[in-house]
C-alpha cells in the first residue's frame, strides 16, 4: 500500500487451509475498508499457502511465513514487528470479523481518543455432533486510565473478543511474553491496565467466534496450570492491589491446576482463596468437584471399560 492505514489486522494461522480464506474475507469485506491485512503462516504443513495465495493480489494484504513454529506469542510478535498501523486488530484464523467492525472501532477511537485498549462482544457459534448452537455474549464497559476502579471488566478480556489495542501501547508493554502458548493476552491487558491504558468496549457483536472446528494457533491450551501460575507471578503487584480481580484469576489458575492433574497447585490456589474469604461458590463447587466428585466416579468409569 502507498499510504499507511489506521488500521491494521493481524492474523495468525497454522494448517487452517479450509477456514483461513472466511477469516481473511471478513476483514477485506469490511464497510470501511481502509486497514492492512497482515497474515502470518505460522509453519503450517497443510495446503495453508495455496489457500493464502488468491489474496496476494490485494494490495492491503501482506502476506508473511514462518518457516519453524515456535507458538502464538511468537506469531503475534512477529506481526506486531510487520505492523505500522496506530492501531492493531487481532483475529484467530478461524474467526470473522462481522461487516460494521472497522467502521465502529474507527468511531470508538475518534470519539475516545485516550483508549489505548478496546474490545467488542461477540456471536459465539458452537459446532457440535448435534448441529450448530450460538449464543451473544456483549459488555458495557469503560475506563479511563485515572479513575479508580476493580479492573473486573478484565475478567472478559479474550483476544478473540474483538480486541484492538494502540501499536505504541503494546510495544511500550513489550508484546507478548513467548513463554506463553496460552494465557499471553491476559498477561498483556493486566501489563497494559498496570501501565494506565485506557480501556473501552465496543458494545454490540462484531466479531463471530467459532468454537469446536479443532485447535489453531491461538488456541492452544496446553500447561494451563505452569502458564496460568507464570501470570499470577508476573502480574503479582498489579493484581494484590486489585483483590476481586486477584481472587477471579486464581480461580481461574485453580481450574487450570485441576485439568492439568496438579491437585497441590490447586490446593494452594484454594487455600490463598479461603484466607482471603473469597473462594466464593464458583471456587467452592470447583474443589467439591475434583476433590469429591470425580474421584467418585473414577471406579464406576473403570468399571464401565
Amino acid at each position: 500500500m502507498n499510504r499507511k492505514p489506521s488500521i491494521s489486522v493481524l492474523l495468525a494461522t497454522h494448517n487452517r487451509a479450509h477456514l483461513v480464506p472466511r477469516a481473511i474475507r471478513s476483514v477485506l469485506q469490511q464497510s470501511d475498508g481502509d486497514l492492512r491485512l497482515i497474515v502470518l503462516d505460522d509453519a503450517s504443513r497443510d495446503d495453508t499457502a495455496a489457500a493464502l495465495e488468491p489474496f496476494r493480489q490485494d494490495p492491503r494484504v501482506t502476506l508473511l511465513v514462518n518457516e519453524v513454529g515456535r507458538g502464538n506469542s511468537v506469531a503475534r510478535n512477529r506481526l506486531l514487528d510487520a505492523a505500522d498501523s496506530d492501531w492493531i486488530v487481532w483475529l484467530d484464523d478461524d474467526d470473522e470479523l462481522l461487516p460494521q467492525y472497522i467502521e465502529k472501532l474507527r468511531a470508538l477511537i475518534a470519539s475516545r481518543p485516550e483508549v489505548g485498549l478496546a474490545w467488542s462482544g461477540a456471536e459465539r457459534v458452537f459446532h457440535e455432533a448435534d448441529g450448530e448452537r450460538r449464543d451473544t455474549l456483549v459488555w458495557d464497559e469503560y475506563w479511563d486510565g485515572k479513575s479508580a476502579t476493580d479492573h473486573m471488566p478484565l475478567t472478559h478480556f479474550s483476544l478473540c473478543w474483538g480486541a484492538a489495542a494502540r501499536l505504541e501501547r503494546v510495544r511500550a508493554a513489550g508484546g507478548f511474553d513467548e513463554r506463553f502458548v496460552s494465557t499471553g493476552d491476559i498477561d498483556l491487558a493486566l501489563r497494559l491496565a498496570a501501565n494506565g491504558t485506557p480501556y473501552a468496549t465496543l458494545e454490540e457483536p462484531l466479531v463471530r467466534v467459532h468454537i469446536g472446528e479443532g485447535v489453531s494457533v491461538s488456541r492452544d491450551k496446553r500447561f494451563h496450570s505452569a502458564l496460568r501460575l507464570l501470570m499470577l507471578e508476573k502480574n503479582a503487584a498489579f493484581l494484590e492491589a486489585h483483590p476481586a480481580l486477584l481472587a477471579h484469576y486464581r480461580r481461574h489458575t485453580m481450574s487450570g491446576c485441576y485439568r492439568d492433574g496438579d491437585k497441590a497447585g490447586a490446593r494452594r490456589m484454594a487455600a490463598a482463596l479461603w484466607r482471603s474469604g473469597q473462594l466464593g461458590s464458583a471456587g467452592l463447587e470447583m474443589l467439591l468437584r475434583f476433590e469429591l466428585v470425580e474421584p467418585l466416579r473414577r471406579p464406576f468409569r473403570r468399571s464401565a471399560g
